[in-house]
């Protein structure tokens, strides 16, 4: 049973990430009229952090948040450079609470950076996926929009999150609810834990001439009916 959330931003992290995992939050405080949820954003010294789009958030130091049920870290741009050992110990803090872990966007190397993904399975931005996986070695990154993995629970980025949370509260507001909160944000489709993220052609098969990426996606767009050569269709 989560009821309270809180969410640490790193410098530059992606506000539409961060936004849709709190309005889904709001949206069901909102439809109930009941304060189920509430949400704190913190920092290792409070302040504001700023994000990629030059918008900051006022957030509150760590210590004073107690101990949230779950803690998301909220990458963005450049999260290596971003995540500072402040950061990391106060991750490692509420870990030793016993908060729940989880992270947005490129949130989920500040987590695995902590040493708090070593034996779990999760999900990150495409762009970083790679690079991730031969630097931890004992962390599982799956292709899936988000992952639950006992006490982790990551996303990519985008809207991703959206549907994260969705998924994350229905055990608790129902699924009448959850498609309520959906309808309200115009989501025609729920996504799930099973559904992959989008990743383009040429990050997936690493062509860097143009031509053959063209052909990849040709061929993935008339799978149907497949292309000849020449162009016409069979």
């Amino acid at each position: 049973s989560l009821s309270h959330f809180a969410f640490m931003p790193v410098p530059n992290f992606t506000m539409i990430a961060f936004t849709n995992a709190i309005e889904v939050l709001r949206m069901a405080n909102y439809l109930t009229g009941q304060t189920l949820y509430r949400w704190s954003i913190v920092s290792p010294t409070g302040g504001p952090v700023t994000a990629s789009n030059g918008l900051a958030v006022d957030t509150g130091p760590v210590e004073c948040v107690g101990q949230p049920d779950i803690v998301f870290v909220v990458g963005g741009i450049d999260v290596q450079r971003a995540t500072t050992a402040e950061h990391l110990i106060a991750l490692r803090r509420f870990a030793r609470m016993g908060s729940v872990l989880g992270s947005l966007c490129t949130g989920t190397y500040a987590l695995a950076r902590a040493g708090l993904l070593a034996g779990y399975a999760c999900a990150i931005h495409w762009e970083n996926m790679s690079a991730l996986k031969e630097e931890f070695p004992d962390t599982r990154f799956l292709k899936e929009l988000f992952v639950i993995d006992r006490d982790r629970v990551t996303c990519t980025g985008g809207v991703a999150p959206l549907d994260m949370m969705l998924n994350l509260i229905a055990p608790r507001v129902g699924t009448a609810r959850v498609t309520q909160i959906a309808e309200q944000f115009i989501v025609e489709r729920i996504r799930g834990s099973t559904d992959y993220q989008h990743i383009p052609v040429d990050a997936r098969v690493g062509f860097s001439r143009a031509e053959l990426i063209e052909v990849v996606r040709l061929m993935e767009a008339n799978i149907e009916e497949p292309l000849l050569l020449g162009g016409a269709t069979g």
